[in-house]
């Protein structure tokens, strides 16, 4: 399932503000997914750790198979109807830090309204050649990861510092409004921001790196990947990862954001001290796609010819939509399912609760002996019958049948529902929590007024940009 047309014109936000390239990327392609809601949230990592809860809690997209023991081969056995990618060849897992609106009386409530979307890129005229994602990869990045702040030989700058350095620079923010057709935006590069206005959505967008060595996993889930050193697509590949996989573009979209009247924080508590409403940003990828499926993709989906020379941005290809003029093969999802409820994840995953409440499950790592416990696992494929159809009326017990591995287990939880919204206010001021830091200036808008008034300083914008939106991505 897709966005609607509206959501879709301004799924380019990320990547059209990233530096353009001119001297390469004259072969770059461009496969756009679009996924309009989670697969559910949970304390689960199954990169971190696949016998114990997560530090913190996590909004996972793709298969329901979202418990810390989930596998590569749990991935590919996935069925369509348990699995919200848009295609079923599709069975990869992505996740980041849950995403929470903090009301004035410190309530925390989970933003569920997601939509997510990775990008994937790649350019076959460069050295190392690009290959496909190889059976079991699995990788984490961070924006203040080495490289993702634009940092090279040429550029010795740190994220948040104006410079005139080309490199691309991972992480991208936007606050935007549609306005006649098109979007007024503020954004900001090299960190999360929430902002403290209102906007008609926020997007979040992390490039990951793509320079490989070779490995499937590193101890630290990261070092086996680095970015290239100039941040771009094409760029060279530094020599501790001489090998190259395609980009994953993740962006994240906050519909109806509510900066002028909840603060917005992450489940991770991964703060930058001294800018207020700035954060580390992080996102999970591991690799499920069909076995063969990518490399049948880039073989035969060429750069589209409508793109500009060297631009990041270039129309959508390679999936069924109507700017592609390949398909890739794919299978389109009609059988996506909502939302894994909470009553379910309780039951099924770990015991707590994560959707609305007053102090957050954090602590310091997994396997700490802290919060709730892991629930063992005691079924090993996903069928119908592990999930609540009504989330206000869920199912109490784990159906014993051919596809579980012990009896019959019931959970302790008493939830009665599953709202994670605010309810309605009527206010318009911020948290009454005071700052005594600034938020950084944006630097490009298209507006330079909010609706509301807030406790914080926020410089006005720096420059002013129009952006508009013709066709849809």
């Amino acid at each position: 399932m897709k966005f609607a047309s509206s959501a879709l014109a301004s799924a380019a936000f990320a990547a059209a503000a990233l530096p353009i390239f001119t001297s390469a990327q004259q072969n770059l392609v461009k496969m756009c997914l679009f996924y309009d809601r989670p697969s559910g949230h949970a304390r689960s990592d199954p990169i971190i750790s696949q016998e114990c809860a997560s530090s913190h809690v996590h909004t996972f997209y793709g298969p329901r198979f979202f418990h810390p023991s989930t596998s590569y081969e749990d991935l590919l056995s996935t069925q369509s109807s348990m699995n919200t990618s848009p295609f079923v060849e599709n069975k990869s897992l992505y996740w980041h830090p849950a995403i929470y609106r903090v009301a004035p009386d410190g309530t925390h409530y989970r933003v569920d309204d997601l939509e997510f979307g990775p990008y994937y890129r790649w350019d076959r005229s460069v050295f190392p050649q690009v290959e496909p994602f190889p059976p079991g990869f699995r990788m984490i990045a961070a924006s203040n990861d080495p490289g993702a702040c634009g940092v090279g030989s040429d550029c010795p700058s740190a994220c948040g510092v104006e410079d005139d350095c080309p490199n691309a620079v991972a992480m991208f923010t936007e606050c935007c409004d549609f306005r006649n057709n098109g979007e007024s935006c503020s954004s900001w590069e090299g960190q999360l921001f929430f902002p403290r206005q209102n906007c008609d959505f926020v997007g979040i967008a992390l490039a990951m790196p793509t320079c490989w060595n070779g490995e499937l996993d590193s101890p630290d889930h990261k070092s086996h990947m680095a970015y290239t050193t100039n941040g771009g697509v094409e760029g060279s590949c530094p020599s501790t990862h001489p090998r190259r996989l395609p980009q994953v573009q993740v962006f994240v979209r906050i519909p109806n954001y509510r900066g002028a009247d909840f603060n917005y924080v992450l489940s991770d508590g991964n703060a930058i001290p001294g800018i207020d409403g700035a954060w580390h940003f992080h996102s999970d990828f591991f690799n499920g796609w069909d076995e063969g499926k990518f490399q049948e993709i880039m073989d035969n989906c060429a750069p589209h010819p409508d793109r500009e020379p060297g631009d990041f941005n270039p129309p959508c290809d390679c999936t069924p939509g109507e700017e592609s003029l390949y398909d890739g093969g794919l299978t389109p999802n009609d059988s996506v399912p909502p939302q894994v409820c909470d009553a379910d994840v309780k039951r099924l995953v770990v015991d707590e609760e994560i959707a609305v409440t007053t102090d957050l499950p954090l602590y310091p790592g997994s396997c700490q002996g802290q919060g709730a416990p892991m629930i063992p696992r005691t079924w090993t494929d996903l069928t119908a019958d592990l999930f609540s159809t009504d989330c206000n009326n869920p199912i109490t017990t784990t159906s014993t049948s051919s596809t579980t591995t012990s009896g019959t287990t019931t959970t302790s939880s008493t939830s009665t529902s599953t709202t994670t919204q605010p309810p309605p206010t009527t206010t318009t001021t911020t948290s009454t929590t005071t700052s005594t830091t600034t938020q950084p200036p944006p630097t490009t808008t298209t507006t330079s007024t909010t609706s509301s008034t807030t406790t914080t300083t926020q410089p006005p914008p720096t420059t002013t940009t129009t952006t508009t939106t013709s066709s849809t991505t």
